[in-house]
């Protein structure tokens, strides 16, 4: 009998959702970066292995970032994730409890998810493990999940317990997505967002925040794909920066996005880059609905 089912990550910002879904996917699906916010749309990756399909969902943490209606759609994003899925997992910070975590128990509490798994993450990061003893404790206490699972998913300790967990958990029934399948989503969608990786990865301060990109047009030929897309800023003065000297900013930004999109198609790409300005795009809802905000909830 084989088992199918969707699992949401959730947790505040920075917390390592993103790189624990590609740990458990095998691949660098999901954008990382070290800036809180990166993810700002519901990212579906899919794995199948032996009898089971699990489809994870990787979700918009929570902070403070600029738009007031950016914070809101990603905030109903997070929310949504959690609504029809078959597992969630809260992923924590052992030690490190934040007012964004205080947050998230806070709306467990007022609906707590089916079969609730907290993961405490980065434990790597911690030389004395038995130092984790009492914090699995008091988290255990404080939260009650159904299930505790302490990993690294940069070293992938552990990531074989968590399978085993949500092995138990899924649902019976046919795979939801044929075998092979890496993501739903299109291939606009995963070029564009590793686009915008990389302005958070080479942008400083809060002007990745006020950026988003969009293709305006995408072909695959024997040569490879051949991608025209437009970096889309929130101020004039931004434009400046984000081409750079003689353009040495965009080019690097297309030349490092290329070089992961091949990696994860492991096709050719040649990416062509404009900027644009649309002041005030992150505040208006009818700016976020037409460059795709909520398209892939």
């Amino acid at each position: 009998m084989t088992r199918a089912g969707t699992v949401a990550l959730v947790g505040r910002p920075n917390v390592g959702k993103s790189t624990l879904m590609n740990a458990l996917l095998g691949e660098r699906l999901s954008i990382v970066s070290p800036k809180a916010q990166t993810t700002r749309h519901r990212v579906m990756g899919v794995l199948t292995r032996a009898d089971s399909q699990y489809v994870f969902v990787d979700t918009p943490g929570q902070a403070d970032i600029q738009g007031k209606a950016l914070n809101r759609l990603l905030d109903r994003t997070a929310i949504s994730a959690m609504a029809d899925v078959d597992v969630t997992l809260w992923v924590v910070e052992p030690r490190r409890w934040t007012s964004a975590d205080d947050q998230m128990l806070a709306r467990m509490q007022r609906a707590r998810p089916g079969n609730l798994g907290l993961i405490l993450s980065k434990v790597d990061q911690i030389k004395d493990k038995s130092a984790l003893l009492p914090e699995i404790g008091r988290l255990h206490a404080l939260i009650q999940p159904d299930f505790l699972v302490p990993l690294s998913a940069t070293k992938g300790d552990n990531l074989e317990a968590l399978f085993s967990e949500l092995d138990q958990r899924l649902p019976e029934g046919p795979w939801l997505y044929d075998a092979d399948t890496l993501t739903p989503h299109s291939a606009e969608f995963l070029v564009a967002e590793h686009i915008r990786q990389q302005l958070f990865l080479r942008l400083n301060k809060e002007l990745p925040y006020a950026t988003t990109v969009t293709i305006d047009r995408m072909s695959q030929s024997d040569h490879g794909n051949e991608v025209h897309a437009t970096i889309w800023v929130n101020r004039p003065s931004h434009k400046g920066i984000v081409i750079g000297k003689q353009g040495q900013g965009l080019k690097a930004i297309g030349q490092s996005a290329r070089e992961r999109l091949q990696g994860l198609f492991d096709q050719s790409f040649d990416i062509h880059l404009w900027v644009k300005v649309r002041e005030g795009w992150a505040d208006h809802e009818d700016s976020l609905r037409a460059f795709g905000y909520g398209a892939t909830e």
